[in-house]
């Protein structure tokens, strides 16, 4: 798989970029474990405003809205106010 997202060439154009878009897939932690790891980070969030800026939150960002419903209201807080400012 990887061999075949580098391959050249316009022909194997379409081979190349579904095999990089499955790689990236499957390197991808599940839904759960980043949804958890965006969480633990929006708990001990100091400064919102360096968090909405950093490549933790630039990674997680599409996950954001998933907090917005959180049982801890900090979690909610800091996600709401990470989204605004990104």
């Amino acid at each position: 798989m990887e061999r075949a997202s580098h391959l050249p060439g316009k022909e194997y154009g379409e081979v190349s970029i579904s095999s990089a878009q499955a790689l990236l897939a499957l390197r991808t932690p599940p839904f759960s474990t980043r949804k958890e790891e965006l969480r633990a980070t929006l708990l001990k969030a100091k400064d919102n405003d360096a968090l909405a800026r950093s490549a933790t939150i630039t990674a997680g960002v599409d996950l954001l809205t998933a907090m917005f419903t959180d049982s801890d209201a900090t979690v909610r807080k800091n996600a709401i106010e990470v989204y605004i400012r990104r």
